[in-house]
């Protein structure tokens, strides 16, 4: 697929593992304050929000949510985040199924 959507699914994998789990906005400052995804003041994000902070630009950052959908199969990616039934390995497994995916030809 592309190792430049592997590189910024795995820099949002390590964003998502960072900090607490964020809902409800993209990103959260260390107060909890609703920041930008892309703000430096960042640290914890949403699904979405790690995928954005972490990719070039709008172009990249649906690529890269478009590829993890269909490399986990995860139809609602938000949701499925959201979920208090989501777990981080569940998260972790589907990132790294979404990176492997992106690294084969």
């Amino acid at each position: 697929m592309s190792a430049r959507i592997a590189t910024v699914l795995r820099a949002a994998r390590a964003k998502l593992e960072s900090g607490p789990k964020c809902t409800g906005v993209l990103a959260r400052d260390r107060n909890g304050k609703p920041v930008d995804s892309t703000d430096p003041e960042a640290r914890s994000w949403d699904l979405f929000g790690a995928i954005n902070g972490s990719a070039k630009n709008y172009e990249e950052t649906m690529i890269a949510i478009v590829h993890f959908r269909r490399a986990t199969g995860i139809e609602h990616p938000g949701a499925w985040y959201d979920s208090p039934k989501t777990t981080r390995r569940d998260v972790a497994e589907a990132f790294d199924k979404a990176i492997k995916a992106a690294e084969e030809p």
